[in-house]
């Protein structure tokens, strides 16, 4: 009990770690300690993180950085955390601003200019000026110039396509035309022999009928001539 009364009770940096350490332990699901050290690569002993969880005294950089790893925290939001623990516990002796000694400032140093280089100054930004635009006139005609080549070369190309297009187009009525001749000169031939078939069958039958009715005439002549007798 005497000890830890006398004991100096945490100041406010090391309870905010403290506080932050615990909620990063509960974000990352409250591994055990003995799963934490297998994640450092086992630099650290199973007994490691649960001080430096519980933050009852200030951490060493090392192990704090070990286990916010292990529990995939963000180092830099802890290092400023435990910088602040550090700078509470043992804050550094620096002199105060009032030892340090001012150094006189210099003037700035001015460069005297003549009448005559003011006089030049301008006349060399006019000179560059002039280049600059006689360079930008350049690439305006330059410009125009392509625009042109590229406009003839497109008018160009679309008429030797339309001039395909028309030949294509020519090539294809002749071809019509063709099979529409060829298709004339066909039905021609058919009506031809169509026509000709049918005289041929119309020609048969009246040489049929001319060879049924031959023998009925010789057959009556016959017996007339029987009955004369």
């Amino acid at each position: 009990m005497a000890s830890a009364a006398s004991r100096s009770a945490p100041g406010p940096a090391l309870e905010h770690l403290g506080q932050r350490m615990k909620r990063l332990h509960r974000e990352s699901g409250e591994p055990s300690f003995r799963v934490i050290s297998p994640r450092t690569g086992k630099a650290i002993s199973h007994t490691t993180p649960g001080s430096v969880l519980r933050c009852e005294s200030p951490p060493g950089w090392g192990p704090l950085e070990l286990v916010v790893e292990a529990l995939g925290g963000d180092v830099d939001e802890f290092r400023t955390l435990w910088t602040a623990v550090r700078d509470e516990t043992s804050p550094l002796a620096l002199p105060t601003p009032v030892a340090w000694e001012e150094e006189p400032e210099e003037p700035a140093r001015t460069k005297d200019l003549s009448i005559p280089d003011l006089d030049a100054e301008p006349r060399a930004v006019r000179d560059e000026r002039l280049v600059l635009l006689e360079k930008l006139n350049g690439l305006h005609a330059r410009r125009a110039e392509l625009y042109f080549t590229w406009a003839r070369e497109e008018e160009s190309q679309r008429r030797v396509v339309a001039t395909g297009r028309e030949a294509d187009k020519c090539e294809q009525d002749l071809e019509v035309q063709d099979l529409r001749e060829r298709l004339s000169a066909a039905e021609s031939l058919l009506t031809s022999v169509m026509a000709s078939k049918s005289r041929d069958e119309q020609d048969e039958a009246e040489d049929d009928d001319t060879e049924e009715n031959t023998p009925r005439m010789d057959w009556r002549r016959w017996r007339r001539s029987r009955r004369a007798r």
